[in-house]
C-alpha cells in the first residue's frame, strides 16, 4: 500500500502520460494526410521508453488504445 502512495506522490505516471501523448501527438502530426493503418504502425513503432515492460508500458498501451480510438472514429467519418 505504501508503495502505491508513493508513486502517486511521485507522479511517474504523470511523466509517462504526458510523455506518451507529446510522442503519438508529434507522430500524427507528421503522418497528417496518411491512411490509418500506416498511422498506427508509425504510432507503435515510436515507443519512447526503451524495453517493453513494466509501469512505462502499461501507461503508453493505456493512452495508445485512447488514441487509436479517436483516429479510428475520425477517420470513418
Amino acid at each position: 500500500m505504501k508503495h502505491r502512495r508513493r508513486s502517486k506522490l511521485l507522479g511517474t505516471d504523470n511523466y509517462y502520460e504526458r510523455h506518451s501523448c507529446e510522442t503519438i501527438e508529434r507522430v500524427i502530426i507528421q503522418m497528417t494526410g496518411k491512411p490509418f493503418p500506416e498511422i498506427r504502425f508509425a504510432i507503435r513503432a515510436s515507443y519512447p521508453f526503451g524495453e517493453k515492460k513494466g509501469r512505462p508500458y502499461k501507461t503508453w498501451n493505456r493512452i495508445l488504445l485512447s488514441y487509436e480510438a479517436k483516429l479510428l472514429v475520425s477517420s470513418n467519418i
